[in-house]
């Protein structure tokens, strides 16, 4: 856990019992927890899983992951109140789950606000009067259906999947970072996702399916399954080949980055290039501005070192899957 509390040390809220807040106040006020909600950390990407633990998380329909920096938070819930959260937390543990710690969270997509130590839950018990059921609640165990993007050896950032929705991001004691998108109760949906997961170009993804904590074959959660396929249940520790269908990925060379006008000395150097392609980052409303099309990531960086030595000291290659901006890193890994 210490790992995983010095990871917020510089956030807006300390979570170490010795620190306060930047108000002066230690936890949050109830005002402020009032905008928040509650989830349960059960792990992060700063200490190793194994494949029994991840297939336990996968089981959870409210298994999602939550990113801060190079940090991943594995988390189980949304939870308007913290009593629900620890009720939660108490099955959780009492069916085989370790847990971490209880945190705030808000945002869509979600970010963590405060991770709660035992101190700061005991005062927000006592400021709202909260009774927490003993007795253990019998849940009904749900079939759990999602899409597996496929298996790397480095970190894919959410952004480089593009379009696809509930983007989840594990990383396995075996050193590879495993994708998945979607989650679905019923195997009808879980096929239309795969579907439309194949249309976008992952041609190595495949369906997933978890029963009570266990991940279980396609067979035993109701799939018509052909003799040819291999329908086995073990995580391999082999990256996905050719993730993306061949063809998808293209390289380009970027030359710059501006948030306002280009400086007329370098419009010049672009204009004498030619064919430079302005794409802004919505999110951030710079505007990149892009050079060529390439098959291999070899000729883009042949043709990245010939503009270097016309001048453009800070051009460098970027991956290009579907129109949409990746790293290089990223697009090698896609394509190998």
């Amino acid at each position: 856990m210490e790992r995983l509390y010095k990871a917020y040390i510089d956030s807006n809220y300390y979570v170490d019992e010795k620190h306060v807040t930047k108000s002066g106040e230690e936890g949050l006020s109830r005002k402020k927890r009032s905008n928040l909600k509650y989830t349960i950390v059960i792990g992060s990407n700063s200490k190793e899983i194994s494949a029994n633990d991840l297939h336990k998380y996968l089981s959870h329909k409210d298994f999602k992951t939550i990113e801060r920096g190079d940090s991943v938070f594995y988390v189980i819930g949304g939870f308007e109140s913290i009593k629900e959260a620890i009720e939660k937390r108490k099955q959780l543990e009492n069916e085989g789950l370790k847990t971490e710690s209880i945190a705030l969270i808000n945002g869509v997509p979600s970010q963590v606000q405060k991770i709660l130590s035992n101190k700061n839950i005991k005062q927000i018990i006592k400021e709202e009067n909260i009774l927490i059921e003993t007795n253990e609640v019998a849940t009904k165990k749900e079939m759990i259906y999602r899409v597996q993007l496929g298996a790397f050896n480095i970190k894919i950032s959410k952004e480089a999947f593009g379009s696809l929705n509930q983007i989840e991001e594990v990383k396995g004691n075996d050193g590879l970072y495993r994708y998945y998108s979607g989650v679905y109760n019923n195997k009808e949906d879980a096929a239309k996702h795969k579907i439309e997961v194949l249309s976008k170009g992952y041609s190595n993804s495949y369906i997933v399916a978890f029963n009570e904590g266990k991940r279980i074959s396609l067979e035993e959660a109701g799939f018509d399954v052909k003799e040819s396929y291999d329908d086995v249940v073990e995580e391999s520790s082999v990256p996905t080949k050719e993730a993306i269908t061949k063809g998808l990925i293209k390289f380009k060379v970027q030359i710059g980055a501006y948030k306002n006008d280009i400086p007329t000395d370098v419009l010049d150097v672009y204009l004498q290039l030619g064919q430079v392609l302005p794409k802004i980052d919505p999110s951030t409303g710079i505007t990149k501005y892009l050079v060529g099309t390439f098959d291999t990531y070899e000729e883009a960086t042949k043709y990245k070192n010939n503009i270097v030595q016309k001048g453009v000291l800070d051009a460098f290659v970027i991956g290009d899957f579907n129109g949409k901006i990746i790293s290089a890193r990223e697009a090698l890994e896609f394509t190998k």
